[in-house]
């Protein structure tokens, strides 16, 4: 909350200030943050009013004055007073100011002054939070009651989990993807189609690799098929070029790429790939490339031309030595790499410098039981709380694993089979989990879309792309494949391995 320090201000409507309370003192408290912070909000539409205070008081006064007010900030160089209608936790965000002398406040409120809710109108005469509607005590316009409160209203884009949390006079409602947005009803023929709008950079993905009508290619700004994704904490995005047999590094803002690993021609030497699929970086910007075709992985250090077998023997088999087809690679803070053997339909731990690995996950035969896994693919790996995180591809599902206990996994998304619905994937591919939620996003393959999977969730929600429908445009993806959020937290990117291009969401 960035109030690492702050004051308390209480102001009681007294008669000589606020005349429309004579029978009722109301009182009520604010927060006030230390100085060199203002508000940012989200979206313009929640400034209430602008003008010119002599000092923090008055601002804070003006905003209890108009009860639909809950966030203000004070600029005392400028006197310039700032107030918001949204709460501060849902509708904007404290950041650092030019002046060193700007605060910014919040006005608190308790379930107490909301007991007359729903009651006879004599109940709430003289609450500046409840209004008379049709005989009864009711929320201000722009707001709603969340059981215990009246909250103001969510603006586009915002995150809802039910209707009327968000501005109905605006039409919007909250949407499947529990957003909220606008939903429309148009007729096409003899069908009706429904459209939900959300705010473009919140529905509509940004093509920052590959093209973004897409069109394959085998050019630096062009991709084809591209697998693997990671992102480094510089923030450049490498990508595993699957068709194209390299590894591409891209920069925000460019779609032109640099070539880091192969050169684009399938081969078993140790300057080439094929079919290049999960990428990882450590913390010396080595890069780890899972080689599927060449049936290896390959260590290229930072800058170097060519790169190292260290791990699986180059010829395809099912030994603990060998790898089958392997998908996605991360390794832990000590150096171990963990592998997604994908046809061997197993996760090998492979120790630094060891010749072979070890079975963390599966049993070398595909099965649909709680100690098996079929075609799986990929992994992330919470090493704080010792848990492996596996797409289990073609049994529809995600599943957790203890280190240490490969014998049996816990399903935690997913497991209902093969399906569109909210509670099903259809061979689900790449996989995260966010460190700031615990969140898993899982891009869906088969019904082209990412899921959001809260945490305990039963069901997943879709941030992007539509179910089951496949395209290239700004709003569709078709068969993605990897997930990643960047180290903020703020973007979400996708591999959108058959439009050939990788696209950025941003997340709420």
């Amino acid at each position: 909350m960035l109030f690492n320090r702050y004051l308390k201000i209480v102001i009681l409507f007294l008669w000589l200030i606020v005349p429309a309370y004579l029978q009722t003192i109301w009182q009520s408290q604010t927060n006030v943050s230390e100085a060199g912070l203002e508000y940012s909000a989200f979206d313009n539409q929640t400034l209430l009013f602008q003008y010119s205070a002599k000092s923090l008081i008055l601002c804070t006064a003006q905003c209890f004055a108009i009860a639909n007010c809950r966030t203000f900030d004070f600029n005392a160089q400028t006197r310039r007073c700032r107030l918001f209608e949204g709460d501060l936790s849902t509708s904007g965000s404290i950041i650092a100011s030019a002046s060193t002398q700007s605060r910014v406040g919040s006005i608190q409120v308790s379930p107490a002054q909301f007991a007359a809710l729903g009651a006879p109108c004599s109940s709430c005469q003289g609450n500046r939070y409840l209004v008379c509607i049709e005989a009864t005590c009711q929320c201000l316009p722009h707001t709603y009651f969340d059981g215990s409160v009246c909250k103001s209203q969510k603006l586009l884009g915002a995150k809802c989990n039910m209707s009327y949390a968000c501005r109905t006079d605006l039409n919007y409602t909250c949407l499947p993807r529990k957003q909220c947005g606008r939903k429309c009803v148009t007729r096409t023929d003899e069908f009706f189609k429904e459209f939900y709008f959300v705010a473009a950079s919140l529905q509509l993905g940004t093509t920052v690799g590959g093209r973004s009508n897409g069109a394959p290619g085998n050019s630096l700004d062009a991709l084809k098929t591209p697998a693997g994704l990671f992102i480094d904490p510089y923030g450049f995005i490498y990508v595993s070029d699957l068709a194209n047999n390299r590894v591409i590094r891209l920069r925000e803002g460019s779609l032109n790429g640099t070539i880091v690993a192969g050169d684009g021609t399938a081969d078993a030497t140790n300057a080439r790939l094929y079919q290049p699929a999960g990428i990882y970086l450590d913390s010396a910007m080595n890069m780890y490339i899972s080689d599927s075709k060449n049936y290896r992985v390959m260590l290229w250090k930072q800058n170097a031309s060519t790169g190292i077998r260290v791990a699986g023997t180059g010829i395809s088999g099912s030994l603990l030595s060998q790898l089958n087809n392997s998908g996605a690679i991360i390794l832990d803070s000590v150096g171990n790499m963990y592998i997604s053997d994908t046809t061997n339909h197993r996760v090998l731990k492979w120790a630094l410098n060891a010749s072979s690995g070890t079975i963390v996950a599966g049993t070398g035969v595909a099965g649909p039981n709680s100690n098996q896994l079929n075609t799986p693919y990929g992994i992330y790996l919470d090493e704080t709380n010792s848990y492996l995180y596996i797409a289990d591809t073609l049994n529809h599902r995600i599943q957790r694993y203890r280190l240490g206990n490969p014998n049996n996994g816990t399903t935690v998304a997913g497991g209902n089979g093969g399906g569109t619905g909210n509670n099903q994937f259809n061979a689900p591919v790449g996989i995260y989990l966010s460190n700031k939620t615990g969140a898993l996003y899982v891009a869906d393959h088969l019904n082209s879309r990412i899921q959001r999977w809260d945490t305990a969730a039963t069901n997943g929600v879709t941030v992007s792309g539509i179910t089951n429908v496949a395209g290239a445009n700004a709003s569709l993806l078709n068969l993605p494949y990897s997930v990643i959020l960047n180290v903020n937290e703020t973007f979400l990117y996708v591999t959108d391995f058959n439009n050939n291009r990788v696209q950025r969401f941003t997340l709420i």
